[in-house]
């Protein structure tokens, strides 16, 4: 099942690929523009498009963390055998 779960975790890593970095680029964009400058870019709403950005890196965070853990219970099964 830990192999299983690093192999889901390699595919949810490659599906976002580039996205982690894009996002944090994205969001510092958007905070350097005044409301006049995202209503042209027809973002009405900063707060809701920035968290909408934010999952991106709540997933890749959750990734790190499920594939430590899964990393850390290899070592110990390696272990007991």
């Amino acid at each position: 099942m830990v192999k299983l779960a690093l192999e889901e975790v390699q595919r949810t890593k490659e599906k976002l690929g580039r996205m982690p970095e894009e996002a944090t680029k994205l969001i510092n964009f958007l905070n350097t523009k005044n409301k006049y400058q995202l209503k042209e870019l027809s973002i009405g709403d900063r707060t809701r498009t920035i968290l909408k950005i934010k999952k991106v890196l709540t997933k890749i965070s959750l990734m790190q963390n499920l594939e430590r853990r899964c990393l850390n219970m290899q070592e110990e099964i390696d272990d007991f055998m």
